[in-house]
């Protein structure tokens, strides 16, 4: 018999927790009142979480409390811990995090909590997994998007618990890599308020061709019940379903269904095999579309999109009816009693809990028999109505002297304090004992100081680079494999040409590390170091971990982190700046934000398209026809906004640009006093000319030669968050 898994489902309010309980849920997985990456859920206030721990833990079950969302500075700083600490020492099973200053935090504060690393963290392959389980993860959730190659691969490389989605919405991009949300408003999936413009309607246009509007970014909903024992094979043990802001009768539902194959495959039947009754049931319960299981199979197939309606298909009213009347009855767990009532010693019962014995010994002494003498009946009927407790009797033996006497009150009493001496046995196996810290948690950081930072540009084709490598004002260039590749340039030659005109090459490493990619590498990284080469730009754990262990320890390569490796708060940089890594602030954080932070030696980016989405679906594909060319398309929007679509053919996956460049050079010499060590400036889909054009005005503003304003220069643009910033 297979029992080392795990389901885990989802609660978006108490109720909803106790239903999926009942329903058969390992452990369940929900936010409080602060930090998780679904606010607009019911989600639990503090009561109810305290409340959550005792009632899973009575029935063997687990509470994962969501904090995986980006914290701003002062969250950590003052309100982190008063949010952990009573659910810390009421037993919280794990938290689940996005943020690696939360990590950090969590470890320092609270040092047997485990962590389990969300999927938010986009964490796609061995190496990932290496460096968050040495940074003190005990579970990772991996990208909805891997193969079951790839967590296999991962399980046998790493040894750390690895969670993987089995049902439930899909997004359209890796989670914690989309700002479409959050660049359109104010509504951020990095801070759990994502409004899904994903559900939209959107026409794709190639080369001037239109294709049909359709709901082009709608994922399908996953469903892998008839793959679950090749999800499990793979390594997975935690298999979740999503859905935290679904209705209860969803989640209890599903919850059911796949608690029923999972006993199935646990139980070790020969044949695993779906009933269709049970297949049209989910069906009923919810679907877009249909439903898909690709992404587990390496494929990223236009089936795998819902196209002509976003919608969520589910049955009527009666239907779900039935489903809550089932699942809401409080479940109970089941004990044994052993009551011995002895003349001249205190009545004791002896109760039997998942295999072992607490003894309760009253105080209360039998008095002698006047007229009715105690009978086994007359004790069990008290003993065994255990009204509102979490318990119920399954058998319950009594053994009595002659001649004695008790009322029903003092059975009643006796009863009452052994089922709370039980309830606070079991609870308190999973109490922690920890004196609460007074301290402040705040981290003082030398003023920032004004400097002359230097500007790094990343380009995207031929044309961009010959404009950008001869001008002054550019100490560094970014270079991409997708650069090399599209416009069929050698990696020697650029890098000469880099050093030739005193400017300093760096790699940019891919946007998502998966195993072909990393295969690629495993080939090709030592000619790419036998290039004089000044550093990398690296945009996910993955590759980050990769190269800190393929480089010797002695090299002297620069590592920049791009803006997708966040860095919200002062927690946040112990991680990377403990590594010798430089920082690029995220595009979420304001100028007020910015000037808490320590930024010295860091980056930030004054102008650019800000990437929205990085997906592993593909636009082309999906409304055309794959060529693998590299193409650019457009995604207009019902207010005829275009967002710029790049296939990137070396890693098979597109990115989603704003259909406007984010621009700051109004407020350089505000910036300036933020401390930067580094200015980026981003060409993506910019002509030669107007490379050349913006270069030249970012150079006057710098050296304040000139009175221009930002709206004189750029038809159209956005500040993004530096003033309005994130909820």
């Amino acid at each position: 018999m297979k029992n080392n898994n795990e389901l885990l489902s989802p609660a978006g309010s108490f109720e909803t927790l106790k239903a999926v309980a009942n329903a058969g849920a390992d452990a369940v997985y929900a936010g409080g009142s602060l930090f998780g990456a679904r606010a607009f859920a019911g989600n639990l206030s503090r009561d109810e979480v305290l409340s959550a721990i005792e009632y899973l833990h009575i029935r063997n079950k687990k509470l994962y409390l969501t904090v995986n969302t980006l914290l701003k500075n002062d969250e950590v700083e003052k309100d982190l811990y008063d949010y952990l600490y009573d659910y810390y020492c009421a037993g919280l099973d794990a938290i689940i995090v996005q943020d690696v200053g939360v990590f950090e935090f969590a470890k320092k504060y609270f040092p047997e909590l485990p962590l389990h690393a969300s999927t938010q963290m986009t964490l796609t392959g061995l190496d990932g997994a290496r460096l968050l389980k040495e940074y003190g993860a005990a579970r990772i959730v991996t990208s909805r998007e891997l193969s079951l190659k790839e967590i296999s691969e991962i399980h046998k490389n790493v040894d750390i618990e690895i969670e993987s989605f089995i049902h439930g919405a899909l997004c359209y991009s890796y989670s914690g890599q989309c700002l479409f949300s959050s660049m359109l408003g104010k509504r951020s999936g990095n801070r759990g308020r994502c409004a899904q413009p994903c559900r939209l309607q959107y026409t794709p246009v190639l080369n001037d061709k239109k294709a049909q509007s359709s709901y082009i970014l709608s994922m399908r909903d996953y469903n892998t019940l008839s793959i679950l024992p090749q999800i499990l094979d793979s390594g997975a043990m935690s298999l979740k379903i999503e859905g935290r802001m679904k209705r209860l009768e969803y989640s209890c539902a599903v919850t059911s269904i796949y608690r029923k194959y999972l006993d199935i495959y646990n139980d070790g039947v020969l044949e695993y095999k779906i009933d269709p009754k049970d297949e049209k049931f989910l069906s009923d319960i919810g679907n877009r579309c249909g439903f898909t299981n690709k992404y587990y199979f390496g494929k990223n197939d236009p089936d795998m999109i819902t196209k002509i309606k976003p919608a969520y298909d589910s049955a009527d009213e009666p239907f779900f009816k039935a489903i809550k009347e089932k699942y809401t009855v409080e479940s109970k767990e089941k004990i044994n009693g052993f009551i011995k009532i002895n003349k001249g010693f205190p009545v004791t019962i002896t109760i039997e809990y998942k295999d072992k014995n607490y003894e309760y010994i009253s105080d209360i002494i039998p008095s002698e028999a006047i007229k009715q003498p105690l009978t086994v009946e007359n004790v069990i009927k008290p003993i065994i109505k255990t009204g509102d407790y979490p318990f119920v009797f399954d058998s319950l033996e009594v053994n009595i002297e002659n001649g004695l006497f008790l009322t029903v009150g003092n059975l009643k009493e006796i009863r009452r304090n052994a089922l709370e001496m039980l309830l606070d046995k079991i609870n308190g196996n999973f109490k922690r004992t920890l004196e609460k810290s007074n301290e402040s948690k705040q981290i003082i950081n030398a003023k920032n100081i004004m400097g002359n930072p230097d500007f790094y540009v990343k380009v995207s084709n031929l044309e961009q680079f010959k404009k950008v490598i001869t001008f002054d004002l550019v100490k560094g260039i970014y270079i991409s494999e997708y650069f090399l590749r599209f416009n069929k340039q050698s990696l020697s030659d650029i890098v000469k040409a880099c050093h030739t005109n005193s400017k300093k090459f760096f790699y940019e490493m891919p946007d998502i590390f998966r195993k072909e990619v990393r295969d690629y590498y495993e080939k090709n990284l030592t000619n790419i170091l036998s290039e004089d080469i000044d550093g990398f730009l690296v945009k996910n754990f993955d590759s980050l971990n990769y190269l800190k262990t393929h480089l010797s320890n002695d090299s002297d390569y620069i590592i920049i982190c791009d803006d997708r490796l966040y860095a919200f708060n002062n927690y946040s940089d112990i991680f990377y700046k403990e590594r010798n890594l430089v920082i690029t602030r995220p595009a979420e954080l304001t100028f007020k934000e910015l000037s808490k932070l320590d930024n010295s030696g860091c980056q930030y980016r004054i102008y650019g398209h800000q990437i929205l989405m990085v997906s592993q679906m593909c636009v082309n594909k999906d409304a055309f026809k794959c060529n693998k060319k590299y193409e650019k398309l457009d995604l207009s929007d019902r207010k005829n906004k275009k967002f710029k679509v790049m296939c990137n053919c070396f890693e098979c996956n597109n990115l989603i640009y704003n259909s406007v460049a984010t621009v700051l050079t109004d407020y350089l010499p505000e910036i300036k006093n933020l401390g930067f060590q580094y200015l980026k400036i981003d060409f993506t889909f910019e002509s030669a000319k107007e490379v050349l054009k913006i270069l030249n005005y970012i150079s006057n503003k710098y050296d304040k030669t000139t009175d221009l304003k930002d709206e004189e220069i750029f038809k159209d643009f956005t500040r993004g968050h530096y003033k309005r910033g994130v909820e």
